[in-house]
């Protein structure tokens, strides 16, 4: 079993009151971004992350928004997910999605197919963090954003959630589930 805590990594009350507000149901893209920033000590203010990550109030953030923010702040982002979706999103959500897509690559954001969280395993060395998205509803779409700090003995460390550590194979089913891509970002510093 691994600890719930990764030392270095900030704790969700030390986070700028502005994102604590938006965290939940919308807010966990940005809140994610911070969390890293924070993490790579890169202090952006909380309203320049929300822009950055083309925060919209009642729809989230695309995690291809996210890598683009990131990137945009000077860390280096690698997305990973599979390139066509498994659902069929509606025109404007797949217009939204390949916009956010292009504007990634345009500020360097390397693409590569999806990663398993068993790949991951040797790349979360503490010099890199994933930003996973899986999720949340067993009825619906619910995409949930969360950094991934390890994974060690079969168990993943999500740590702003409640249910961390997480057991590897049900945390893959979540991510493949209903419509998510298996999308993930890992960040490092340039």
């Amino acid at each position: 079993m691994i600890a719930r805590r990764f030392e270095g990594f900030p704790t969700p009350d030390s986070a700028p009151q502005l994102l604590r507000a938006i965290r939940k149901p919308f807010g966990c893209g940005p809140f994610a971004a911070w969390a890293v920033l924070e993490y790579f000590a890169v202090r952006p203010v909380p309203g320049e992350i929300l822009s950055a990550c083309r925060f919209r109030e009642h729809k989230g953030t695309y995690i291809a928004d996210l890598g683009a923010a990131l990137a945009t702040f000077g860390l280096q982002v690698e997305y990973s997910g599979y390139q066509e979706p498994e659902h069929q999103p509606d025109a404007l959500e797949l217009k939204y999605a390949r916009t956010a897509e292009l504007r990634a690559k345009d500020v360097g954001v390397s693409f590569r197919m999806a990663y398993k969280l068993r790949e991951l395993e040797q790349l979360l060395d503490g010099t890199r963090i994933a930003v996973i998205q899986y999720n949340t509803e067993r009825t619906e779409i619910h995409a949930h954003t969360s950094p991934l700090v390890a994974v060690r003995d079969g168990q993943a460390l999500l740590p702003f959630e409640a249910y961390s550590p997480l057991p590897l194979d049900v945390l893959e089913f979540y991510r493949g589930y209903h419509g998510i891509q298996r999308e993930c970002l890992l960040v490092s510093k340039l």
